[in-house]
């Protein structure tokens, strides 16, 4: 799921740093065009947002609360968006270390799987304070096809997400994204992928905005 929203988000004209524990992925990505870091700490202190996809909720909380993780390496004011299914328990613990550190956090798992990931046609659903998920928008048309948000974080409001979705409650982008140049059009991706059943223990990515 990672690696295809990166190239995304770099066909898209942002630069990227990215971080994996497993070497290969962050290699494949760093010939592509991102730059490596040697932790997700690291990789959090260069950009104003992170964005971790990981299997589940300790890799979650490992990620971004562990040593050298995010919440290390961001500062008061950046984003961290969680793009991973995780526990609502363990989003909560994550959205409260973050809160107490000035940091703004999203709850956003996606569905879709890899072939939706590679296309940037994904489901976002996502949880955390209006203004949070507005400064970010220009991520959601990157990777998917139909995404919503909730005024109250995901991790207090999961499963009710169709009572609290905003206005309008699905937004759906141009099949034309642009990439910061008029007229310049995404190419559509089609590539085989090992469709999702090999996940990553850590991966983030942090976006330069083009």
């Amino acid at each position: 799921m990672g690696k295809p929203m990166v190239r995304n988000l770099m066909t898209a004209g942002y630069s990227l740093t990215v971080y994996d524990v497993v070497g290969s992925a962050m290699e494949e990505m760093v010939t592509e065009g991102a730059t490596g870091a040697a932790s997700a700490r690291e990789a959090a202190e260069s950009s104003a947002v992170t964005i971790t996809m990981v299997p589940d909720s300790p890799q979650s909380e490992a990620a971004i609360l562990g040593p050298d993780g995010v919440l290390e390496g961001t500062a008061k004011g950046n984003g961290i968006i969680d793009m991973s299914s995780i526990a609502p328990s363990t989003s909560q613990k994550i959205g409260a270390a973050c809160d107490a550190t000035g940091v703004a956090f999203l709850d956003a798992p996606v569905s879709g799987g890899e072939p939706k990931a590679i296309d940037g046609t994904l489901a976002i659903m996502v949880g955390g304070s209006q203004e949070v998920f507005d400064r970010y928008a220009a991520c959601w048309t990157c990777w998917a096809a139909a995404w919503c948000s909730a005024a109250a974080t995901a991790r207090a409001t999961r499963p009710s997400w169709q009572t609290r979705s905003s206005s309008p409650s699905m937004s759906r982008p141009s099949a034309r994204r642009s990439s910061g140049e008029e007229g310049r059009t995404r190419p559509e991706r089609r590539l085989r992928g090992d469709q999702g059943r090999t996940r990553r223990q850590h991966a983030c990515s942090t976006p330069r905005a083009p």
